[in-house]
């Protein structure tokens, strides 16, 4: 019993201390006109609606959709499950905002604790 104890023991040990690793993606469309603008954002079939307020100066009006997984993903395989639709209220702007490459990019890696790491790609779209 002692033999098979131990050995148990010391993977229950090591399993407890692994790192676990978060991946964050953050679509984030933001509103620089005078208009309210509604977004939807679909990922992998499931949408999710916002509406933006017009901009003023007091501060910043977005919209952000959080996608969280613990598998990296590929940026081809980012783009493949995202789809974006943005729209004024009065249809005076209409857009497809699907395609990432028109979006600012950036990503980082914050350490949470001594064991969870959060790594953070973040898609920004400004309509201006």
């Amino acid at each position: 019993m002692k033999k098979f104890f131990f050995p148990l023991l010391a993977a229950v040990v090591l399993a407890s201390c692994t790192k676990e690793t978060v991946y964050v993606y953050d679509f984030i469309v933001v509103n620089e006109t005078n208009k309210t603008i509604n977004v939807t954002y679909e990922w992998r079939g499931q949408e999710i609606s916002e509406t933006i307020p017009p901009f003023n100066q007091a501060g910043i009006s977005n919209s952000r959709h959080t996608v969280n997984t613990e598998i990296p993903m590929a940026t081809s395989e980012v783009q493949s499950d995202y789809l974006c639709r943005a729209w004024s209220t009065d249809s005076s702007y209409q857009a497809d905002l699907t395609d990432l490459s028109n979006y600012i990019y950036t990503t980082s890696s914050d350490q949470m604790g001594g064991h969870q790491t959060f790594v953070q790609s973040k898609y920004v779209h400004v309509i201006k």
